[in-house]
């Protein structure tokens, strides 16, 4: 009889389901020339904001107050909401990946940073719901869930043992979050938003170049 080593996998979704920078890139230009009248040509310039919580990149990266920050996701909120959020391309071989793990019994989570409502509404758009046993965001846009909390709360919805259960996520947020549950980790490189120095200091059981490596390491057997 085959045993998997997982039947929980949790995926974070900005850099691992779906590249979204230029929906954020644009919706932060737009949040920028609302509070500080500021246009910047390169959207290079906002590849940093995909991945963590809003708050955290306006006031760490582009160093805003807390008011300042507040208003700024307001904002954001208001391109995303309408045009943003459509700007995003769910990358190659996920949806195959993700029909293979259900087929061979594996419950999914999505546990992102992005706000639930939004976030909701992109799988809808992208016609990823069927592929989701549960879909959390942060319910708060300044006093956020951390990644911990998420993926805890995946895992309490689903049942789901920490030695049975593995994160995914392209940022060191997403490690960082595995750890402090004690679940184990895979990071994903293919984005190239997330960097293999930024995943040295915490545990991780592969650091994947193409979603075909993620499926296999899920799907891998207990010997």
């Amino acid at each position: 009889m085959k045993v998997l080593r997982y039947n929980t996998a949790i995926f974070d979704f900005d850099g691992t389901i779906v590249d979204s920078f230029l929906g954020i890139a644009k919706s932060v230009r737009h949040a920028l020339i609302k509070t500080k009248g500021i246009w910047i040509d390169d959207l290079e310039t906002f590849k940093s904001f995909v991945g963590p919580p809003l708050h955290h990149s306006f006031t760490k990266v582009l160093e805003m107050s807390e008011s300042q920050a507040a208003e700024a996701i307001q904002y954001f909120r208001e391109r995303y909401g309408t045009v943003g959020y459509r700007e995003c391309e769910v990358y190659d071989g996920i949806t195959e990946m993700l029909s293979e793990l259900r087929a061979n019994g594996i419950k999914t989570a999505l546990a992102s940073s992005k706000s639930e409502d939004m976030l909701k509404k992109i799988i809808v758009d992208k016609n990823l719901t069927s592929y989701f046993d549960i879909v959390l965001g942060i319910s708060d846009i300044v006093k956020h869930e951390t990644k911990a909390d998420l993926i805890v709360s995946s895992m309490s919805s689903l049942s789901a043992l920490p030695g049975e259960t593995v994160m995914i996520g392209d940022r060191v947020y997403d490690a960082e979050g595995a750890k402090e549950a004690g679940v184990d980790f895979i990071g994903a490189l293919y984005a190239g938003y997330g960097t293999k120095e930024e995943f040295l200091n915490y545990p991780y059981i592969l650091l994947a170049e193409n979603v075909s490596e993620i499926k296999q390491a899920i799907l891998q057997e207990i010997t």
